[in-house]
């Protein structure tokens, strides 16, 4: 079973107590420990009303959102919780995912506040990894939001089990739009459907750019560093299917015939 979790407001439930507590348990240096302190908690908010500032006020925990440093902060914040996980993994409390019969075992998957769960679908498991989350949100300050969570399961997992998990864990099931990093959660029947998102991007970028007066060379730059370059992400996870990239080299070859404000310009040369 796999469960995608949601922290709730992850960067402003870090408390800084935790945080250097986590940082000195895994063998930072006083002098680091003290710099980090230094960051976090010399930060200063002003509010503005109608155009004023009104004073400032210093908070007493998170760290700063679009702060290049946060993303790093909290993976190291979570440590915790992955040093639980393993733990539980270790005494057969929890059972990961395995690809292979020989590979190693995957429990989760992290990406700063992203995370990804691997369980067994079973009942007891569901229930002592409640009381895992209970237990990360009384030391850390973070919360789940079980309100957005969703799970999938294997075609092994019987209609009955399922909605007996759904309901024990309170989460939905993961639909075809559900997505992790920018990336399908699941690849359903219809491939060109699942990475339809592709073309939709590409085609939104596209209509951005015939905004603008870009002659043959800026279109040349454009099409190359960016348009040609977009599906690249998703192809390095996936392979996309041949309809999904005969659209794509279609809209790009419009988009570079194409004159003034008409749709489709003579095309003197196969694309």
């Amino acid at each position: 079973m796999a469960l995608k979790l949601d922290m709730e407001k992850a960067y402003d439930r870090v408390e800084w107590a935790f945080l250097l507590h986590n940082l000195t348990a895994m063998g930072f240096s006083t002098t680091w420990t003290r710099w980090i302190r230094s960051c976090v908690s010399t930060v200063r908010f002003s509010v503005l009303m109608n155009g004023v500032e009104y004073g400032y006020f210093q908070p007493e925990r998170g760290i700063r959102q679009g702060d290049p440093l946060s993303p790093l902060l909290f993976a190291l914040y979570t440590e915790a919780f992955t040093a639980k996980l393993l733990s539980e993994i270790s005494t057969n409390s929890l059972h990961g995912l395995r690809v292979h019969r020989r590979a190693p075992i995957t429990s989760h998957l992290m990406f700063a506040d992203d995370t990804y769960l691997f369980i067994r679908a079973s009942l007891p498991e569901c229930a002592n990894l409640l009381h895992i989350f209970h237990e990360y949100e009384a030391v850390s300050g973070q919360k789940v939001n079980l309100h957005k969570p969703s799970m999938c399961v294997s075609a092994n997992v019987s209609p009955e089990e399922l909605a007996a998990l759904t309901s024990f864990l309170g989460v939905g099931q993961m639909g075809i739009g559900d997505k992790y990093l920018g990336l399908p959660s699941q690849v359903h029947q219809s491939k060109t459907l699942t990475f339809q998102f592709v073309e939709e991007a590409l085609a939104a970028r596209i209509r951005n750019w015939k905004t603008k007066s870009l002659s043959l060379a800026g279109k040349e730059v454009v099409i190359k560093e960016v348009g040609a370059a977009w599906p690249v992400y998703a192809m390095s996870a996936f392979r996309l299917p041949s309809t999904t990239c005969r659209r794509c080299n279609s809209l790009l070859s419009k988009f570079w015939w194409s004159w003034q404000d008409r749709e489709n310009g003579i095309r003197w040369l196969s694309w």
